[in-house]
């Protein structure tokens, strides 16, 4: 199972285009959902610590696709926004992501990739 995983991650980096790193994709995912949440939001979605999730974050910042907004509740927070050139990265990581996957998936028959899906869902629905 470990291989499906390497294989996709490996496929994501192999593009002509540089793309952001899986945890990249995963935290703008998150600020997207969530809209605002915080840094310890984002170490605890990677299951890091505090200095891992600001370098990351600071790179999303750096390249333009987060921001950082103060907290007007409280002035010792600091919020995650979505840009929209982190809009754009992140539909773009997704669709990307959706392709690799189609294509890791292109050798199985379409009854096999139903039955894929179906036991995937399973197991999200029992883990979730």
């Amino acid at each position: 199972m470990w291989e499906f995983g390497r294989l996709i991650r490996s496929r994501m980096r192999d593009g002509a285009q540089p793309c952001p790193s899986i945890s990249q994709i995963e935290a703008l995912q998150f600020v997207s959902e969530q809209g605002g949440p915080t840094m310890r939001d984002i170490a605890a979605l990677l299951k890091v610590k505090a200095p891992s999730a600001t370098a990351l974050v600071d790179e999303l910042v750096g390249s333009g696709f987060l921001t950082r907004t103060p907290d007007p509740a409280d002035r010792r927070q600091v919020r995650l926004a979505m840009t929209r050139k982190g809009a754009s990265a992140l539909a773009t990581a997704v669709a990307r992501k959706k392709k690799v996957i189609s294509s890791v998936l292109s050798p199985l028959a379409a009854s096999d990739k139903a039955q894929f899906d179906r036991l995937l869902q399973k197991i999200l629905t029992h883990n979730a």
